[in-house]
């Protein structure tokens, strides 16, 4: 999922992806995998590049400690992250096209995969769908099992590419 965020009237988009491990964000080429803690009503502790910071969210005003940050999230624009879908695709990143479970993993760590061959089977909306390799490389991370459930922002699998 893509967010534009609103920092001083500096506009960043961040991308967050769902791992087994927990979520990432990542702002262009540099990903961060916080530890965040709910210690209340829109009380929140976050761990992150072994940092450590207190917010609190009310009506919409992020504030951490006393002072108000000049914050504005929300979701990136479609026409955005459709543009950006071929570089999504190349970096080896196999996620869903929707939320689903997982039926089948056909592929194992280390294996080497052809363009074009099937990797998982995931059913969406009462149909099977086979997801397959956006080219030729090695299985480098799996990171979903049979039977799991997954969002459309979860990375199922992670390909490295072959030497051309």
């Amino acid at each position: 999922m893509r967010y534009s965020f609103q920092i001083g009237g500096r506009e960043h988009f961040v991308t967050m992806e769902e791992h087994a491990e927990g979520p990432k964000f990542c702002i262009g080429d540099t990903c961060y995998e916080p530890k965040v803690q709910s210690i209340g009503k829109g009380h929140y502790k976050v761990a992150v590049g072994g940092k450590q910071f207190e917010f609190t969210i009310r009506n919409g005003v992020v504030m951490e400690g006393p002072r108000p940050l000049d914050l504005e999230v929300r979701r990136a624009r479609p026409e955005l992250a459709r543009s950006r879908a071929g570089s999504r695709k190349a970096d080896g990143r196999i996620k869903p096209p929707m939320p689903g479970k997982v039926v089948e993993v056909k592929v194992k760590e280390g294996q080497l995969v052809a363009e074009g061959e099937v990797l998982l089977v995931l059913e969406a909306m009462k149909m099977q769908n086979d997801l397959k390799a956006p080219m030729a490389g090695k299985v480098v991370k799996v990171n979903v099992a049979d039977g799991m459930n997954v969002e459309a922002t979860t990375v199922m699998l992670e390909l490295e590419a072959s030497p051309a």
